[in-house]
């Protein structure tokens, strides 16, 4: 919510401000990504961005879970 905003348009009130800005899931090159390409950086994050990686933070379960929560925005 603080990041990518409550629809996932990186709109949230610290996307806004970090550069790069927060990914909006809902465009077109976030809809490009593989199910991998998205659970990489979810996992181990986004070098040169805001984006920190949550494994060891979240269990595989979690990390599945924010997986289908990010795909789901894209519709």
């Amino acid at each position: 919510m603080l990041c990518h905003g409550p629809q996932g348009r990186g709109d949230g009130p610290v996307g806004k401000t970090v550069s790069p800005p927060a990914a909006d899931f809902t465009s077109a090159a976030s809809r490009k990504k593989t199910d991998a390409e998205l659970l990489a950086a979810i996992e181990n994050g986004r070098p040169s961005t805001a984006m920190a990686g949550w494994k060891g933070q979240l269990s595989d379960a979690e990390i599945q879970d924010v997986l289908a929560y990010v795909k789901s925005l894209r519709q």
